[in-house]
C-alpha cells in the first residue's frame, strides 16, 4: 500500500517531461502530484537536483511548466531498458505552480494505479491534498 499522503494523478495521454537545457534527456510523465512526478525515460540518478520541464502546450495550450525536483528513487526496467524515476518538487515559482494545478485538473484522472479502479476517496482537486 502506497503511503503517500496525497494521491497520485495519472496522465490519460502522453506528456513529454525533459531536463532543462538537455533536450536529449526526455521522458514521458507517468504521475503527478502538486509536490512530485514520475517519468519514464529520462536519465536519472538518486539525489541529483535537476530542472524538469513540463510540456503541455500542445493538449490544453499550457505554459511549459519549470520545476526543480530532486530525484528520490529510480528503477530500471530490465524488459524495456528504460528508467522510471520519482521527484519531489523542491522549488516551484507561484506561476508555474497554478499551471500544474491546472494540469492535474484538465490531464488526469486520481486512483492507486492506472489500469486499476479509481479511487473514490482521493480528493478531486490540485488543491485539495488528502493529509
Amino acid at each position: 500500500m502506497d503511503e503517500r499522503k496525497e494521491c497520485r494523478h495519472y496522465p490519460f495521454t502522453l506528456v513529454s517531461v525533459q531536463e532543462e537545457g538537455r533536450p536529449e534527456n526526455t521522458g514521458t510523465l507517468l504521475d503527478i502530484t502538486r509536490h512530485g512526478v514520475a517519468v519514464r525515460g529520462l536519465d536519472a540518478y538518486i539525489d541529483d537536483v535537476r530542472t524538469l520541464v513540463v510540456h503541455a502546450k500542445k493538449l490544453f495550450g499550457l505554459a511549459p511548466i519549470r520545476l526543480d525536483a530532486v530525484c528520490r528513487w529510480v528503477r530500471t526496467d530490465q524488459a524495456e531498458q528504460v528508467k522510471d524515476s520519482g521527484y519531489e518538487i523542491v522549488r516551484i515559482s507561484s506561476a508555474d505552480a497554478s499551471e500544474l494545478g491546472e494540469l492535474i485538473r484538465l490531464l488526469t484522472f486520481a486512483g492507486n494505479e492506472p489500469e486499476g479502479e479509481i479511487d473514490r476517496t482521493c480528493p478531486s482537486g490540485p488543491n485539495d491534498d488528502q493529509r
